[in-house]
């Protein structure tokens, strides 16, 4: 299955694919949907930040993604940092008391 792109992220889409495998592992939720990205925000961005096309050659910034999978919609908060050679390094933190229950 695809993941849906998300609008509103500096993400490509391999990026978007990894994070979104990342929290599905930091949620135990590995047997679930692939997850979908329901909303994302750029929060904050390096000075030293350098964009190409989608994505960042260097710098750092955090976005905010609002992820629904299987069920449940959380926010996150994704921390990125480019390292100047096309690849990129994030951590994932989800956001305590902001779950919601779809149904």
């Amino acid at each position: 299955m695809d993941v849906q792109l998300a609008e509103g992220t500096l993400c490509g889409p391999q990026l978007q694919q990894d994070v979104l495998e990342t929290i599905r592992q930091l949620d135990g939720r590995l047997e679930a949907d692939r997850g979908q990205v329901v909303r994302a925000e750029v929060a904050q961005v390096s000075k030293e930040a350098m964009s190409f096309g989608v994505g960042m050659l260097e710098g750092s910034w955090k976005e905010r993604w609002l992820v629904s999978l299987s069920g449940t919609t959380a926010t996150y908060e994704i921390r990125f940092q480019a390292d100047g050679q096309g690849g990129t390094h994030f951590a994932v933190e989800r956001e305590t008391g902001r779950d919601e229950r779809e149904g």
